[in-house]
């Protein structure tokens, strides 16, 4: 979250401008997570990994981005935007094959 291209920086230029927040979809889900939380996990990955060993982080629980709309700016008028192409309405973490691998150990899945 907040990191340069976030949302967060796109919708506070929208309203400094008076714009309505622009939404790519109502449905659209995201996991969130701040810069330390996932610069720390990722030191944690670096420090624990072991050669050919893959770490998938515990990212949580998705979260509906016109849900986090209304927290940062409730009322605040938005329009949706449409899906781009390459874009899903949801994150997948990992495939269902390394799903059915994964070994799950603190903030991690190791595959």
């Amino acid at each position: 979250m907040n990191s340069q291209g976030s949302v967060l920086k796109i919708w506070e230029r929208q309203v400094r401008e008076g714009v309505p927040i622009t939404i790519t979809d109502k449905r659209m889900e995201r996991y969130l997570m701040t810069i330390p939380e996932a610069c720390g996990l990722v030191i944690e990955a670096a420090i624990k990994g072991k050669d050919g060993q893959t770490f998938i982080l515990d990212m949580g629980e998705l979260h509906k981005i016109i849900d986090l709309k209304e927290r940062m700016y409730p009322g605040y008028p938005y329009k949706e935007i449409g899906i781009r192409d390459g874009e899903t309405l949801d994150e997948k973490l990992m495939t269902k094959d390394e799903r059915l691998r994964a070994k799950k150990e603190g903030n991690f899945y190791i595959i």
